[in-house]
């Protein structure tokens, strides 16, 4: 069983279920591949259901059976409607279709060549040198702080 990421060729944006993080490593590496979902527009997501289904869960009914209504077509595509929220059942090899019409998020990318213009410009300069951790916000006031100190107000006699 692939991957999300491996599915999709890095274009969608992946997110892992807010369980994830409660999970012991050894848990972890087991259950990632049923952790990770595709955010869609309209606060619905894309996972796996089983191994050779995929689930489309949409907080909005109206999404599901607009893509339910267009993969009419395909077969072995079912959808349960639940309270205020909806599910489309569908195979893998229908996935890429599921993702356009469900709107799903695209991952950002950055080219090499505005990479090398962030850098330098100074403006997104650490998160691209790889090798180097990423400063944290308090760490970067500090510095500031250090480079630029307040000016102390002196009292008239």
């Amino acid at each position: 069983m692939k991957s999300l990421s491996a599915l999709c060729k890095g274009k969608y944006k992946i997110e892992l279920d807010e369980s994830y993080k409660f999970l012991s490593s050894d848990d972890k590496k087991k259950m990632k591949i049923w952790m990770e979902r595709i955010a869609c527009i309209g606060g619905g997501h894309i996972s796996y259901y089983t191994d050779k289904i995929m689930q489309l869960w949409s907080p909005r009914p109206k999404n599901v059976f607009f893509v339910h209504k267009t993969l009419n077509d395909f077969e072995n595509t079912t959808h349960n409607l639940l309270d205020g929220e909806a599910e489309l059942f569908f195979p893998i090899k229908h996935f890429l279709e599921v993702c356009r019409l469900a709107q799903a998020r695209i991952k950002r990318q950055v080219s090499p060549e505005r990479r090398e213009q962030l850098i330098a410009a100074g403006k997104k300069g650490k998160q691209f040198v790889k090798g180097e951790p990423m400063m944290s916000r308090a760490v970067r006031l500090a510095l500031d702080k250090e480079k630029h100190p307040k000016p102390t107000i002196s009292k008239r006699k």
